[in-house]
Parts: structure tokens; sequence; C-alpha cells
């Protein structure tokens, strides 16, 4: 039988040219870690490219609390009038007994479960265990809570445990409508021209960019 792959899982992921860079540019026995995972759509597709390319030793790790939130409310409760995005997620979640089940299933299905670590806790406590344990991870990917101070808090515990380079998704600049706290967050921690916007949805932060201007 056919393995289960990324595209089968249900999401929202339009970083692909992102993670092919974080696939071709990590170091072997690295961490990478995503932040934000949901039913695993684009946690999948890196492993793939990782796996695919061949470098050794590489570690993924999940970080995601699995529990329902405001922004994902849909996961858990039905509305007669959701659009498809959101049936096709609820009912996936339904199927498998809930979001965090779902997950598990999708990476286990994926066969690519040896790969990826789950760690099942809010976002603040990951990066401070990371801290606690010594684990410099090598890039962070944040897709977590979207206001303005989640997404500081996130920012600043993820950077301040040293990756050489972070993003995170729905990051539209100047935008009052669509999660305006992600971009107001970000701009508020790097300066604006430090910052890569990628693919219209992403923001790169790179530790060497911004070292160099530093020194200016």
């Amino acid at each position: 039988m056919a393995r289960l792959t990324w595209q089968d899982v249900p999401g929202w992921f339009d970083w692909m040219d992102l993670y092919d860079e974080v696939a071709m540019t990590t170091p072997p026995y690295s961490t990478v870690v995503e932040v934000g995972v949901a039913f695993g759509r684009s946690l999948l597709y890196l492993t793939q490219k990782i796996k695919e390319i061949g470098r050794p030793g590489i570690k993924i790790v999940a970080v995601d609390r699995w529990e329902e939130y405001g922004e994902g409310g849909f996961i858990w409760n039905e509305r007669p009038d959701m659009p498809p995005s959101e049936r096709t997620a609820f009912e996936y979640a339904r199927k498998h007994g809930g979001l965090f089940p779902a997950f598990l299933h999708n990476i286990y299905e994926n066969g690519l479960s040896d790969m990826i670590s789950v760690v099942r806790m809010d976002s603040v406590q990951a990066a401070e265990s990371f801290r606690l344990a010594g684990i410099k991870p090598h890039f962070v990917f944040v897709d977590a809570a979207h206001d303005y101070d989640s997404c500081h808090r996130d920012i600043d515990h993820w950077w301040d445990i040293g990756p050489e380079w972070m993003a995170g998704h729905d990051f539209n600049p100047k935008s009052e409508i669509h999660f305006p706290g992600v971009w107001k967050a970000v701009y508020d921690k790097w300066p604006e021209e430090d910052i890569e916007w990628r693919g219209q949805t992403c923001f790169v932060a790179r530790r060497a960019t911004l070292e160099r201007t530093k020194c200016k």
C-alpha cells in the first residue's frame, strides 16, 4: 500500500521554497524546529525533503500543544457555514479522534517518524527546555499563535537559544487585516531592512545578517 504523503494531510502550507532551502543548507547532525504543527503537513514536506537530499543525522522537532485554540477552533467545533478547507480539517480530526491522534497517524503512516521528535508543550516552555538542555537548533520556524504578544514571546525565546536563522508564517507587512500582530512583533524585534519577505507570507531573520548590521 502506498505511503501517506504530505499532500494527503490537511493544512495550510505555501512555503515549499523556504523549506527546500532548509533541507539543502542544514548541516548534518543539526536540529530544526517547527513551532505550530497542527496535522503536520509542512513538517512532513520538510522531513521528506531532508531524507531525499540525504543529509545524515538531522533531527526534526515538532512543537505544539495540539489543544483547542481560538484561531483553529473550527478543528474542534463544527459550523453549518464552514468553508471547505475548515470542514476538511474538522472531519479529518474527527475521523482520527482528535488533532493530536491525527498528527501521530500522519507521521507514522508517512514512514518518517524515526526522524521526528514530538514535543507536546507550550512554545515558550519548549524553548526553555531547549535552553536548559543546551540544545541550539540550526533553524526554527514559528507558526503558532498570531497575536502580537504571543508572537513576540515566541520570537524572543526561540531566538535567544541561538538558531542561525528563523522564519515564520502569516507575515503580511503593513496589513491591518491579516494577522497584523505577526509583522508588528517581527519589526519590533529586528530592523525592517534586515528581514526578508519570502513568498508573500513568510519572514526570514538570519543571524549573520543581523550581526553584520550591528557591526556597521
